[in-house]
């Protein structure tokens, strides 16, 4: 059974868990430029991602129905 979308209060923890990290002034795992260059995106586990290419990535997995 799928998960249920994430509360609001949910969303905050998250966003807070990763700005007490500091991930906003880090580096794009994916392409390791700085990710205040750009904007991101920060999924339910609290990390962050350039959004261009994490959603490209994102449709490439549904095109080879990964």
């Amino acid at each position: 059974m799928p998960r249920m979308p994430l509360s609001i209060q949910e969303w905050k923890n998250i966003e807070k868990t990763s700005t007490t990290r500091k991930d906003h002034i880090s580096t794009c795992p994916i392409c390791l430029d700085e990710l205040k260059e750009r904007q991101t995106v920060i999924l339910s586990c609290s990390h962050i991602f350039h959004k261009v290419l994490f959603s490209t990535i994102l449709i490439f997995l549904i095109q080879i129905n990964y």
